[in-house]
């Protein structure tokens, strides 16, 4: 039982794994919207889908005439020969919030996603120039894992634009009555969403995976305890003689099937821990996922349970002395 149980749990760790996966997919592009802009809506230019996902330069001036908007440059960088988005900001005040350091104060000085690996006070190539890592986040990536780097506006816009003025979007609290031409109001809720769709056929192909390892879950669940009840064929005869009922075999055959599957689940619950930090990018399992995979093995092997029990109740006590 122990041996069946150990190799059930291996697709079962997978099946949190992938379920993980799914979660984090969903999850990023509302996190890395909050630790952008906090609870901010966002001005854009009109020829951007979204600030994070598409960052286009906005008419000159025109964000910065819009009253009390906080104007961000958002572009793309190397740092230390790595991918990574930056956002550019004049003040960030309490966002992201720091794990690690403080937030820049000055040029040159960098906030980065713990993701990337680097440690407070570490220097590193930052679009061909050097910085310093003075303070770290979590949770702050985009597109699958992309992280993102925080700094003054103007270190963003020496080192993306050549220290022109350039902006990509603007923060705001309010609701403007009018925006200038080219540009467009979007809610944290549109930025994130609009995050979303550079992931869904990843999404889908994950989820498809995920669907896959529910089947094979099942269908082993399903079949070992059937091949159980086949196996144990004569000893539900040798029951039957000395006075065993049907029900109680078929009662004992469900409660080692649900016991079996739970066993199961628990020693994946486990697994799934060591297995997910050796994952590029962050595997978050949903707390559903702890009460949903259980129960579905449990229905199973009680329907399992259910067939095999069948069985066990037409089998003659005569077999016992064949």
């Amino acid at each position: 039982m122990l041996v069946v149980a150990v190799l059930m749990a291996i697709i079962i760790t997978l099946l949190f794994v992938m379920t993980g996966l799914v979660n984090q997919f969903n999850t990023e592009p509302v996190l890395a919207t909050e630790r952008a802009g906090g609870e901010h809506n966002w001005i854009v230019p009109e020829t951007s889908t979204g600030p994070l996902s598409s960052p286009r330069a906005a008419p000159p001036g025109a964000i910065e005439s819009v009253d009390g908007v906080e104007p961000m440059l958002i572009g793309l960088a190397s740092l230390d020969g790595a991918r990574a988005t930056v956002i550019g900001r004049a003040e960030l005040g309490d966002q992201p919030p720091i794990s690690a350091g403080r937030y820049p104060t000055a040029a040159g000085e960098l906030l980065v996603d713990e993701s990337f690996g680097a440690a407070v006070g570490d220097t590193v190539d930052f679009a061909g120039s050097t910085a310093t890592i003075v303070g770290t986040t979590t949770d702050a990536t985009v597109l699958a894992g992309v992280p993102l780097v925080f700094t003054q506006l103007e270190h963003a816009q020496a080192a993306l634009a050549n220290g022109n003025p350039v902006v990509t979007a603007g923060l705001t609290t309010a609701t403007p009555a009018s925006l200038p031409d080219g540009l467009r109001f979007m809610t944290a809720e549109e930025v994130a969403a609009d995050g979303l769709v550079p992931l869904l056929n990843a999404i889908s192909s994950v989820d498809l995976v995920r669907g896959l390892l529910w089947l094979i879950t099942l269908i082993i669940i399903s079949a070992v305890i059937y091949i159980t009840a086949l196996e144990r064929t004569r000893d539900f005869a040798v029951l039957k003689a000395v006075g065993a009922n049907d029900r109680s075999l078929a009662l004992s055959l469900i409660v080692q099937g649900i016991l079996m599957t739970l066993l199961a689940v628990a020693i994946a619950a486990v697994l799934q821990l060591f297995i997910a930090p050796l994952f590029p990018m962050t595997v978050r399992v949903p707390g559903k996922a702890f009460w949903q995979i259980p129960l579905g093995g449990t229905v199973v092997a009680l329907l399992a349970g259910i067939a095999g029990a069948r069985r066990a109740a037409s089998t003659p006590a005569a077999e016992a002395f064949e």
